[in-house]
C-alpha cells in the first residue's frame, strides 16, 4: 500500500473520530465543562474537521499521480494535518475528558503542523504541479 493510500485511509478515520467526538461532547461532555474549555473543545473539533478534510484533498491529489514534488509536498501536506489533529485537536480532547493538561504543551506545535500543511498545499501548487 503506498504512502497516499495509507494517509487517504487516516484521514477517514480521523474524520469519523471527529464527527463521533463532537457528538460525545456535544450530548454528555459540554455541560459538565467550563465556558472557557468548551470553546477549546469547540475550536479543536472545526480545526480537526478541517485538516481531516485537507488530508482527503491531499492525498487523493497524490494518488494521481501527479509530479513526483506534487506527491511528496501532498503527503507531507497530509501528515503534517494528522500530526496537527493528534497533538492540537488531541491535547484538547484529553485536557476536557481526563482534565489533564500536560499535553498542553503539544498544542502550539500541532498548530505548526497545520501551518506547515498549508505551506504544503502551497509548494505543491507552486512547484510540484509543473508539467
Amino acid at each position: 500500500m503506498r504512502i497516499s493510500q495509507t494517509l487517504l485511509a487516516l484521514a477517514g478515520l480521523l474524520g469519523a473520530f471527529a464527527v463521533a467526538f463532537s457528538a460525545y461532547a456535544s450530548h454528555s461532555l459540554m455541560s459538565s465543562l467550563p465556558t472557557a474549555l468548551q470553546q477549546h473543545i469547540q475550536l479543536a473539533v472545526n480545526y480537526h474537521l478541517v485538516h481531516a478534510l485537507l488530508m482527503v484533498i491531499a492525498s487523493i491529489t497524490a494518488l494521481l499521480h501527479l509530479d513526483l514534488w506534487a506527491q511528496r509536498f501532498a503527503n507531507l501536506a497530509a501528515t503534517c494535518c494528522a500530526a496537527g489533529i493528534l497533538m492540537f485537536s488531541g491535547s484538547f480532547y484529553i485536557w476536557a475528558l481526563s482534565g489533564e493538561k500536560l499535553l498542553a504543551k503539544l498544542t502550539p506545535v500541532g498548530g505548526t503542523s497545520f501551518i506547515l500543511a498549508w505551506l504544503f498545499i502551497a509548494l505543491m501548487a507552486l512547484r510540484g504541479l509543473k508539467r
